[in-house]
């Protein structure tokens, strides 16, 4: 939904119905790796919880039995498709304020909202400590044998999984984001130049980016954007894009 308040001001707000499928969400209170010229090894405390159309066995300690990890019944898996194992919503508010020709100035919050997971659910604990011995004892030409000890570590992390076959039903936040932008252009609007804020925000964590943008519309059919990002204020990346509209053909 938008309306345009006057001539400067313009709201707008959008309610999104939300299905999910599979979810995975994880806390992790420690994961540490430590490494040395004999072996690296890795200590875990976290917990998963988790909603998958999958079946699965467990072992007598509670871990998985991977060699029974096996996809749901197809009848399940096209039940889901009109019965998801999650439903949820979301919200987008926006508004928009030219105080003068040619400058534009905006503000949104994006995907407010949640899912809350009831179906295939499970809860998965990870504790211990994994060692692969004599990890860096290799040669040039060795770095497949590398890729399948570095793996060791993470088959044996997966195997230390002990799981609670009664997952109870819960809820995952989206990763919001709210948008602060300015753009302000000459030569009748043929070159701008813009800035944009984005926060994006989950449960207790945050990232911040800026992004710094010079677009040039020389004609209608044929626009170029370049932009510079910088995330958290420390790594940055470049972007480029270019618009052609020819006839039909965009």
């Amino acid at each position: 939904y938008m309306y345009r308040i006057n001539k400067k001001i313009t709201v707008g707000a959008k309610v999104k119905f939300l299905m999910g499928y599979a979810n995975v969400n994880t806390s992790i209170n420690k994961l540490n790796l430590n490494t040395s010229r004999k072996e690296w090894s890795m200590e875990t405390d976290g917990r998963v919880t988790a909603s998958l159309p999958i079946t699965f066995n467990t072992n007598e300690d509670g871990s998985i039995d991977f060699e029974s990890l096996a996809l749901a019944d197809p009848s399940d898996l096209i039940t889901m498709l009109y019965k998801p194992a999650g439903l949820g919503f979301a919200a987008d508010l926006g508004i928009k304020y030219e105080p003068i020709k040619h400058l534009v100035l905006s503000a949104s919050v994006t995907d407010l909202g949640f899912i809350d997971w009831s179906k295939n659910t499970f809860v998965g604990s990870m504790q211990g400590s994994h060692i692969v011995d004599n990890i860096i004892d290799y040669t040039v030409g060795d770095s497949l044998t590398l890729s399948e000890k570095v793996l060791g570590i993470g088959n044996e992390v997966l195997e230390t999984i002990h799981v609670d076959e009664k997952g109870e039903p819960y809820r995952t936040n989206l990763r919001g984001n709210f948008f602060l932008a300015a753009e302000y252009g000459v030569l009748n609007n043929k070159i701008s130049v813009g800035i944009m804020n984005r926060l994006s925000f989950k449960d207790n964590i945050m990232q911040d980016e800026a992004t710094v943008a010079l677009n040039l519309r020389p004609a209608n059919w044929f626009k170029v954007t370049a932009s510079y990002s910088l995330t958290n204020g420390r790594g940055g990346n470049m972007g480029l894009g270019l618009n052609l509209r020819l006839g039909m053909f965009n």
